[in-house]
């Protein structure tokens, strides 16, 4: 009897450590953040993530699977007017990272070129259709950094 309840608490043991060890090994959770997806809706508009400015989305031929031209306008927020589109900003830092939130395409390191007026202008080329998310990054000057993301369907 003895060496029964030995290795009745050796097994207890042995599970409750590979309890530990197992709990141990959850991944981290994301830091990624996944925007709901809609449909793009030329002048499609949002505020940065931290306020500070108003972004609006156009392209004349809206987005689609291929290249595309998206014009994208800075402005700063106007917190009287929450849905004016801001007084343009010249001279950002405006980049992109579009991924799909549900498959494999990514894109990077694509720069808008600045075209007057608070309008920056960026070449995107989409290979496939489905839910792409767009990851702007924005950076003003000598520390106004702020991102916003929207999420897009994408047809054929």
């Amino acid at each position: 009897m003895p060496g029964r309840c030995r290795s009745g608490l050796l097994a207890a043991l042995l599970s409750l450590s590979c309890v530990a060890v197992l709990a141990g090994c959850d991944p981290e959770p994301s830091e990624v953040e996944v925007v709901p997806a809609e449909t793009f809706t030329e002048g499609v508009a949002k505020d940065s993530e931290a306020g500070a400015f108003r972004v609006v989305l156009s392209a004349e031929d809206g987005l689609a699977v291929g290249e595309n031209t998206l014009r994208l306008r800075l402005g700063f927020h106007d917190p009287q007017d929450p849905a004016a589109p801001g007084r343009g900003i010249p001279g950002a830092d405006v980049s992109v990272y579009a991924w799909m939130p549900h498959g494999d395409g990514a894109i990077d390191g694509v720069r808008g070129v600045y075209v007057g007026d608070g309008e920056y202008e960026l070449a995107l080329e989409l290979p496939e259709p489905g839910v792409w998310q767009l990851d702007f990054d924005l950076a003003v000057g000598d520390g106004v950094d702020d991102s916003v993301s929207f999420a897009f369907v994408i047809g054929e």
